[in-house]
C-alpha cells in the first residue's frame, strides 16, 4: 500500500496503469476514452507512464474529457514497479505488439491485465482478459468485472504471476543449459 499512498491514491480507488511508448500503436486515446466511462461507474485513478509524440495530444484529451484527477501522465519510468505495485489492473490498448514487454512486467508483478485481442497475448494461457480490437466499451466492462469482484482480481493475480514465471530468468538460463547440454552430447559421439 505503500506505492498507493506514494501516488495519492485512496483506498477505494481503482488503479488502472499503462507502461508505453506515446504513440499511435499504443492507441492510448482508447485507455483515456475507457477510464473516463468507467469514471462514471466507480472511483478511478488511472496512470500512463511513458514518452513518445502524442504527450500533447493525449494531454489535450484528458483535460477535453475532464479527467484531471483521474488520468496521470507520467514520464517514463526506469523501474515500473512502484507504478506495477499501486495497480489494481493493467490496461493495454495497443492495436499491434510484437511481444508486449510491458504486458509481461504487469504479470510478472502479479496485476491482472485487460487488452485488446492480439495473437501476441495468447501466449500467457488466458491470464490476458481480451476484448476485440476497438472495442471500448468491452474494456470498460472487463475492468468492471475486475472492480466488482475483488475476488477475482486475487485469482487473476496468481494466474498472471503463473503464466510470467516461463519467460523468468531462472527458466531461460534453464532451456539455455539444456540446448547447452543437448550440443554438447553430440560433439562427443
Amino acid at each position: 500500500e505503500k506505492y498507493r499512498e506514494a501516488l495519492k491514491v485512496v483506498d477505494d480507488e481503482l488503479v488502472i496503469v499503462n507502461l508505453s511508448r506515446l504513440d499511435a500503436v499504443k492507441n492510448l486515446e482508447d485507455f483515456i476514452l475507457a477510464v473516463s466511462k468507467l469514471s462514471k461507474e466507480v472511483k478511478v485513478r488511472a496512470f500512463i507512464a511513458g514518452e513518445g509524440p502524442l504527450r500533447e495530444k493525449l494531454s489535450n484529451l484528458i483535460s477535453e474529457k475532464g479527467l484531471y484527477r483521474e488520468v496521470e501522465l507520467l514520464r517514463a519510468l526506469d523501474d515500473p514497479i512502484e507504478l506495477l505495485g499501486a495497480a489494481d489492473i493493467f490496461l493495454a490498448t495497443s492495436t499491434y505488439e510484437s511481444f508486449g514487454i510491458s504486458v509481461l512486467e504487469a504479470l510478472s508483478a502479479g496485476i491482472p491485465v485487460v487488452a485488446y485481442d492480439l495473437d501476441v497475448y495468447g501466449r500467457y494461457d488466458g491470464a490476458v482478459s481480451c476484448v476485440e480490437v476497438g472495442n471500448v466499451e468491452g474494456l470498460v466492462a472487463e475492468c468492471l468485472r475486475f472492480a466488482n469482484n475483488p475476488s477475482e482480481i486475487e485469482s487473476r493475480r496468481k494466474l498472471a504471476s503463473q503464466a510470467a514465471e516461463k519467460y523468468s530468468i531462472n527458466v531461460g538460463t534453464q532451456a539455455l543449459v539444456e540446448i547447452d547440454q543437448m550440443y554438447a552430447s553430440k560433439n562427443k559421439n
